[in-house]
């Protein structure tokens, strides 16, 4: 039997150690791998920042009232955004956001002002998100054809059937 086979981490060692000695010598690679660490740390510790700022964004506000021209104001005051594009149509919004005119669509819907009230709630915090839209008459029929499909014609929605805005158009049920 070799020695190879007996003592494979010698070997290893043995070039690590050859390799060392090697850059050793190396001034510039010694200088590389001491202050590229400390340029880095500094440069993401004071220049660079992961907060955002002047992010073009859109609203479609279907609610048109005191309360979420209101939000939109809270939105703004953040400082992350630039100030809104009014948009009139998802399409409009789908449109700036292939485009890269806008990052972000915030639209409110209708009884936003309703159902602020209803729940005795401040506007929500200052995000670019609010609830879905409701569904449309074919998710509707969606839903109930995946009810009847699963035997569930109860009336109770099966776990992951409920089909959003934001959801595919078929989830698995059963």
């Amino acid at each position: 039997m070799s020695t190879a086979h007996r003592r494979p981490w010698s070997n290893i060692l043995a070039v690590a150690y050859k390799e060392a000695t090697a850059l050793r010598h190396d001034r510039v690679f010694l200088g590389v791998v001491f202050v590229q660490p400390i340029m880095m740390m500094t440069l993401f510790g004071t220049a660079v920042s992961n907060k955002p700022q002047n992010v073009p964004w859109a609203v479609l506000d279907r609610s048109a009232t005191s309360v979420s021209r209101r939000l939109v104001d809270e939105v703004e005051a953040t400082g992350y955004f630039l100030a809104p594009q009014r948009i009139a149509s998802y399409d409009e919004g789908r449109a700036l956001l292939r485009r890269g005119n806008a990052l972000a669509v915030l639209v409110i819907p209708r009884d936003f002002a309703r159902d602020r009230e209803r729940r005795g709630a401040s506007v929500p915090r200052s995000n670019a998100t609010t609830r879905a839209p409701r569904p449309d008459r074919r998710r509707e029929r969606r839903r109930r054809a995946v009810r009847s499909r699963c035997g569930n014609g109860s009336g109770s929605t099966p776990r992951y059937a409920t089909a959003t805005s934001f959801s595919p158009p078929w989830r698995p049920c059963c």
